[in-house]
């Protein structure tokens, strides 16, 4: 999965979209429909040592945390999970995402996308 070209916010809820997934490419069926997945990314203490390290390291959590995302939209995963990076944990959670799925509707042009059935919050933890 390449590098993605933007880096979530720490304290910032993000949208994740997700095109179909097509895990073979002599058909068109999907294994996945397209989605959308609200994240969190929450320091566990508002430190200067959190902030930097997010900072730091941003663009690798943010590639950690898509990876993670779309293993779950074709694999449920655990509902916690533990990335550890150089430095620091980045510890999830995910909860159903009631919101999404009652109050608003996604579309990317004329083709309508699901909310992902969780959302999820991680908390990074310096080490």
């Amino acid at each position: 999965m390449p590098a993605p070209s933007y880096s979530l916010q720490l304290g910032k809820t993000a949208l994740i979209f997700f095109p179909p997934f097509y895990p073979d490419t002599r058909t068109e069926h999907p294994s996945a429909d397209a989605q959308v997945v609200q994240v969190i990314i929450k320091p566990r203490k508002s430190t200067k040592r959190c902030i930097e390290l997010f900072y730091k390291f941003e663009r690798d959590i943010t590639t950690a945390i898509e990876s993670l995302l779309l293993g779950h939209i074709v694999a449920r995963l655990p509902e916690r999970v533990t990335i550890e990076g150089e430095g620091y944990a980045l510890r999830g959670h995910r909860r159903p995402w009631k919101y999404g799925q009652t109050f608003v509707k996604f579309s990317w042009g004329e083709k309508e996308l699901r909310a992902g059935d969780d959302k999820w919050i991680f908390e990074l933890d310096p080490e």
